[in-house]
């Protein structure tokens, strides 16, 4: 908004599928990224565990497609309040997820839901 930059939402479909997550510990690390913020993921690719410098992490092979929204104008606002930051915020949100609505069949996702924390 300082800027005078349109929002351009993206999304790339297949970037979920990179990687075997763990739901391990789950609740534990939900509650550190809630209060800590402090995000502990456990995932493994093709070869297995990751960790620096194994590369034993590399990702899965999954198509990855990019979409493109059309542009979002916003206010060029010198120093935005958070009141408009939030507008802002809440219409990206919303055009991200229309977004992902639109093409989610196209791409093998029509099962999926796009959740925005």
């Amino acid at each position: 908004m300082e800027h005078g930059v349109p929002l351009v939402p993206v999304y790339v479909f297949g970037c979920s599928d990179l990687y075997y997550t763990s739901s391990f510990l789950m609740s534990l690390r939900m509650w550190l990224v809630k209060n800590l913020r402090v995000a502990l993921p456990i995932y493994w690719g093709g070869w297995g565990l990751c960790y620096y410098p194994n590369p034993s992490g590399f990702p899965l092979p999954v198509p990855q497609n990019v979409v493109f929204g059309d542009p979002i104008e916003v206010p060029h606002t010198e120093k935005p309040t958070k009141e408009q930051v939030a507008a802002a915020h809440a219409t990206f949100v919303a055009a991200l997820i229309a977004l992902f609505d639109q093409h989610k069949a196209q791409f093998n996702a029509a099962d999926r839901t796009l959740e925005v924390l």
